[in-house]
């Protein structure tokens, strides 16, 4: 669902992203040969990828399942095949379940990763003013756009009830 919502998550922290783009750039400009070019890397990571192809499938094919073993069930309780399409239906949406937690932990660790590639002074260490936008973006990020979606899903998962809080 992240990865769906993507563009609206990040959209939200769309200014202070612009800004830690402009000074990283003037960053660079300012410390000439000094600075090393940023680098993108060529194409997604076959785990990536394999993932994405994992959460569609399985998804997919959850949804496929259950739908036909509730249509089944519901058309008539005693056909066998109702309750084995269901259960498959529901060890897919497991398996889906499970590829989520992976996609979050390959999205942690290429993020971790690709934070290394941000220009910086001969000595290697970012300029502070590089460092504070690019905190201030995160920031926004995660409290304008991961809290909030990840609120909304909460609420949708749980029926719009809050169970840990109280009335």
């Amino acid at each position: 669902m992240a990865i769906t919502a993507q563009e609206a998550i990040v959209a939200k922290a769309a200014p202070e992203y612009a800004h830690y783009l402009e000074v990283r750039e003037q960053a660079r400009i300012a410390h000439g040969p000094e600075a090393p070019p940023v680098s993108r890397a060529s194409g997604a990571p076959v785990a990536a990828v394999i993932t994405v192809l994992a959460l569609v499938l399985l998804g997919t094919a959850a949804a496929i399942f259950l739908l036909v073993g509730y249509v089944l069930r519901m058309a008539s309780p005693r056909i066998a095949a109702a309750s084995s399409l269901m259960t498959t239906g529901w060890l897919f949406a497991a398996g889906t379940a499970a590829s989520v937690l992976v996609a979050m932990v390959s999205l942690l660790l290429t993020a971790l990763r690709n934070a290394s590639v941000s220009p910086s002074h001969g000595d290697g260490a970012m300029t502070q003013e590089v460092a504070a936008a690019r905190a201030n973006w995160r920031q926004a990020l995660r409290r304008r756009g991961l809290e909030p979606f990840l609120r909304d899903v909460r609420k949708a998962v749980n029926g719009g009830l809050d169970h840990d809080r109280a009335p």
